[in-house]
This record gives C-alpha cells, structure tokens and sequence, in this order.
C-alpha cells in the first residue's frame, strides 16, 4: 500500500511521526512499520490518525484507500 498522501497530510499538519503515533496510541515504531507499508493499518488506528489530522471523509479514504 502507498501512504505518500497519508505522508503529505502529516507534513501538513506540522505534527512530527512521534506526536501523531502517541496521540493515536500507536508507537512510534509501529507507525514507521505501518507507513513504509511492512504492516497494515487497523481500523481503529486509522480512525485515529484521522481524527488526529482532521480528516474528513474524502480525505480519510485518499489516505487509507486506494483504487
């Protein structure tokens, strides 16, 4: 899976990886793992990212979704 647009958001946002993991309640490591796509995101942890970078619905899927 390529995150590049969840990436982009995350600059975006101005929050490091580390803030966003802890505020996701996803470590650090597991995050890096996750958006160099060695392991899928859950549900709920991408829910969370969300929420965390104020993504809307069609924001949400252009991150966690691809065609």
């Amino acid at each position: 899976m390529d995150y590049s647009e969840l990436r982009r958001r995350i600059r975006e946002s101005g929050k490091s990886q580390k803030a966003l993991a802890e505020e996701s309640g996803i470590s650090q490591w597991q995050l890096c793992r996750k958006l160099n796509g060695e392991t899928d995101f859950t549900l709920g942890e991408a829910r969370r990212i969300g929420k965390a970078l104020g993504l809307d619905g069609e924001g949400f899927s252009d991150c966690f979704y691809q065609d």
